[in-house]
């Protein structure tokens, strides 16, 4: 499990099967620092398989629907 480090917050990106797996998205605020981090680690579009925000507070989930319009991953 990698850590992104996201101004108040945090995500963690595991690697699962050929993908990735996302866990919490910062807020939109951060977002350059997420896709960079994301891409960083050999993460793009299509490899993206899953988001998991652990709760509905903005710093959690806050990029949740612009990483599942761009990335395309599927949500819980």
């Amino acid at each position: 499990m990698r850590r992104i480090r996201l101004g108040g917050a945090n995500a963690y990106v595991l690697d699962a099967d050929g993908g990735f797996v996302l866990i919490d998205t910062g807020t939109p605020e951060n977002r350059k620092v997420l896709d960079a981090a994301l891409r960083a680690m050999g993460c793009g579009p299509g490899t993206l398989r899953l988001v998991v925000p652990t709760h509905g507070d903005y710093d959690h989930a806050g990029n949740a629907a612009y990483l599942r319009a761009t990335w395309g991953p599927r949500s819980p």
